[in-house]
């Protein structure tokens, strides 16, 4: 009677905090022109393996009774990338997406086999101004939700013109950028390791110093072509950035560039900014303008992704139940409490109807957490009213039914007690 390994069940009261956080985020999204869109869980292993070396270890791969290969999404962004190299979607097309993804990890703290991942991208802007556009709109989601953060803000071009000036092998760049990413997870000393066995150690010494240096610093010593592009492109971001009103959060930081293979230029990652939570990555995105080349399709893209789980984790909301509960004492009274039930219902307010016991009722109510109770019996029905209760207060008092619509939306809208 378990979930399967890295899964979850959410119960009621969980779902509702989830709920609340989607729809900001949605509402967020779409305040921005971002389009909704979905595609399968399942997709054909060659678009999965779009993503780069090792992915097959890393999914639920499997083959079907028709023995095609097929596999569970890793990400939402793979799947994006083959629905626009397949249609004829106006660019520049800005979509969102929000649904599960499912990864072959290791199940830790935080770290599940099974996630939701929301998400936006833009594609068909190959200028930096749409990167800078997908960061700000992440920053309205956090601001929005109430969680301090701090961004991290690099270029991939600046430390492949490094590893170009260093003199490292083109075929290692994206084995040293998968060890710089473990920098903050496995500390200095076990990404000098790695390196070790990737280059020589003056090499490891000289891209380490690198990635330490101060921007204004590091912009002299990476003078190539593919340096002052990912400088001047940095430049541009934190100048939309500014338009916008968030560049105080950003900061540049040559030490990040994030793991995954397709990214070819700016990469950002979101951080919460609070003592208390410590410094946990919560978001994290890129340009990928190479990704559409994979399925034939030359566009420009750049997009970010919401640690939603991590959010959930960090908020420390408590989602009361927005239900009202009419409880008709005896069965003969049923009809009635259905009647008053459906008359909330088209004023948009949600209740349920019970039958039975009146103590028995209000235990439930109160095991629920049931913010409020109507109590329908003869004497009320007599005087055309309901007995409205305070789950919390216990104070009760009469309303009449022509004026229960108004009483409730009041009760509900200024979130204040019966009185």
């Amino acid at each position: 009677m378990q979930t399967a390994r890295g899964t979850r069940d959410f119960l009621p009261e969980e779902m509702r905090k989830r709920n609340y956080v989607l729809n900001i985020i949605k509402n967020i999204f779409e305040k921005w022109g971002f389009e909704p869109m979905e595609t399968p869980a399942l997709e054909e292993w060659e678009t999965l393996s779009k993503k780069g070396e090792g992915v097959k270890d890393e999914i639920y791969y499997f083959k079907d009774k028709g023995n095609r290969e097929l596999g569970l999404r890793f990400d939402l962004t793979v799947p994006t990338a083959r629905v626009v190299a397949s249609t004829n979607i106006p660019k520049p097309f800005r979509r969102y997406q929000i649904g599960y993804v499912w990864r072959y990890d290791k199940p830790s703290k935080g770290r599940y086999r099974e996630f939701m991942q929301t998400d936006i991208d833009i594609i068909g802007v190959k200028e930096s101004t749409a990167d800078a556009e997908v960061i700000a709109c992440a920053c309205n989601v956090f601001e929005e939700l109430g969680i301090e953060f701090k961004v991290k803000l690099n270029n991939r071009k600046i430390i492949e013109a490094a590893a170009k000036e260093f003199s490292i092998p083109k075929d290692k760049i994206n084995d040293v950028f998968r060890s710089i990413d473990k920098l903050d997870k496995m500390g200095e000393e076990t990404v000098r390791k790695e390196l070790g066995q990737i280059m020589d150690k003056d090499k490891t010494e000289k891209i380490l110093k690198f990635i330490k240096m101060p921007v204004e610093k590091a912009e002299k010593i990476v003078s190539n072509q593919l340096g002052k592009e990912g400088f001047d492109e940095l430049k541009i971001i934190m100048k939309e950035l500014k338009f916008y009103g968030y560049e105080k959060k950003v900061n540049i930081d040559l030490s990040l560039v994030r793991g995954l293979d397709y990214y070819t230029g700016p990469v950002f990652e979101f951080f919460s900014d609070n003592k208390e939570i410590g410094n946990l990555s919560i978001a994290g995105g890129g340009r990928y303008d190479n990704l559409l080349k994979t399925f034939g399709r030359d566009d420009a893209a750049t997009g970010i992704g919401l640690g939603f789980e991590r959010i959930i984790d960090i908020l420390k909301i408590d989602m009361p139940l927005k239900l009202i509960m009419i409880i008709a004492i005896d069965e003969k009274f049923r009809q009635d409490a259905i009647e008053i039930s459906m008359l909330l219902r088209k004023n948009k307010i949600n209740c349920v109807v019970e039958c039975g016991r009146i103590s028995k009722q209000l235990s439930y109510a109160g095991n629920k957490k049931i913010p409020y109770v109507m109590i329908l019996g003869e004497k009320e029905l007599k005087n055309d009213c309901v007995k409205l209760r305070d789950m919390k207060t216990g104070i009760e008092k009469d309303v009449k039914l022509d004026s229960i619509v108004n009483e409730m939306k009041k009760i509900l809208i200024t979130k204040t007690s019966i009185s």
